[in-house]
């Protein structure tokens, strides 16, 4: 059965009846809705973001424990990433405490630290909790289907109708939209993997300039 939910409600908007019954029937959560909005600050993303991931953390530990599968972005550890590799330590690891990284600066970015905080304390607490950090999703690479507002179809269409593009290196992590949704299905199949925070993106960067 489908149930409509909001999630910058308490109790995600639900009826108690129809929380009750989620709570005790629920077998995974797997949280990928979200605001994202590049230009708003976090304000205007904590209730949707945030709180709404806390409750879903509740609803899951609400009855019996379920299983929670977040879906993160690796924008919220950017700061830290640079922080570290500015002092010689390589790549950000995967499980990298959100508690001791570096405050993003944008309010979605920062919104989904928040959020992981939130979740890592979940897991201090006995909640099995796995995140999966993503970058730049895409359309996919056999049914492309752009999102026409995304940051980025927005400059490459630009500079396509233009026909120029900015002097200056624009890179991206992209990855494909199918690839990320087949990964996600493999990570909430693949019991080894639960209670890990996991990092989903292209190993090498895009260049906008070799693509133009």
């Amino acid at each position: 059965d489908g149930f409509a939910a909001q999630l910058g409600e308490p109790g995600l908007g639900l009826a108690p009846r129809t929380w009750t019954h989620l709570a005790r029937a629920a077998d995974l959560v797997l949280h990928d809705g979200a605001m994202v909005n590049l230009v708003f600050g976090y304000r205007a993303h904590r209730l949707v973001n945030v709180r709404g991931t806390a409750e879903l953390i509740r609803l899951a530990m609400t009855d019996r424990p379920a299983p929670v599968h977040y879906i993160s972005t690796l924008a919220a550890f950017q700061p830290e990433a640079r922080r570290q590799r500015a002092a010689g330590g390589g790549r950000l690891a995967e499980a990298c405490d959100p508690a001791l990284a570096a405050t993003p600066s944008t309010g979605y970015a920062r919104s989904k630290w928040v959020a992981e905080r939130h979740l890592a304390q979940a897991r201090h607490r006995g909640a099995t909790i796995t995140v999966l950090r993503l970058g730049e999703v895409l359309p996919g690479e056999h049914s492309p289907r752009p999102n026409p507002v995304a940051l980025t179809h927005l400059l490459l269409s630009a500079s396509y109708r233009l026909g120029c593009s900015p002097d200056a290196v624009i890179c991206s992590d992209y990855t494909p939209a199918d690839y990320v949704a087949a990964r996600v299905a493999a990570a909430v199949l693949d019991r080894e993997a639960w209670g890990r925070a996991l990092h989903l993106f292209h190993p090498a960067s895009v260049r906008f300039d070799d693509v133009l």
